[in-house]
């Protein structure tokens, strides 16, 4: 008895001390910020996380009208509360351009999402720098 309450004890520590208190996101969560010229959304899915690895980013500008064409001048760097760090070309990721809107896939950010998290969103176009801190809305 006195072995699977130790057991028990030890299982309780672990996994309550790796998540710091941190509430893990289930479903869908949408971490999302607006600056100056941008707007950005992370949607976490974790059941598509979980089949293919990926998530989608979503962008939106303020002033410019998106093409196809123009894709290949924006640069994303998201990088993780934990300091992981994904970058590249949003005209060389799987992306949907749709009213001004681009959407594309992002590969694994963390091995764990929480509601608590930060991504830090660096997007660069036509070498003109903005910077997003995409959270969750209080009220989710």
């Amino acid at each position: 008895m006195k072995k699977v309450l130790l057991v028990a004890f030890v299982f309780i520590c672990i996994v309550g001390c790796s998540l710091g208190g941190k509430t893990e996101v289930e479903g869908q969560a949408v971490f999302s910020d607006e600056g100056k010229e941008w707007s950005a959304e992370y949607i976490f899915d974790h059941k598509l996380y979980q089949e293919r690895k990926t998530n989608w980013v979503t962008l939106e500008p303020k002033e410019i009208q998106l093409t196809p064409e123009q894709l290949k001048y924006i640069t994303v760097e998201i990088q993780t509360s934990d300091g992981d760090m994904v970058t590249g070309n949003v005209k060389a990721m799987m992306n949907k351009l749709d009213d001004n809107a681009v959407s594309f896939l992002v590969g694994t950010l963390n091995d764990r999402t929480c509601k608590e998290d930060v991504f830090k969103m660096k997007i660069i176009y036509k070498n003109e720098e903005e910077v997003l801190n995409l959270k969750m809305a209080e009220d989710e």
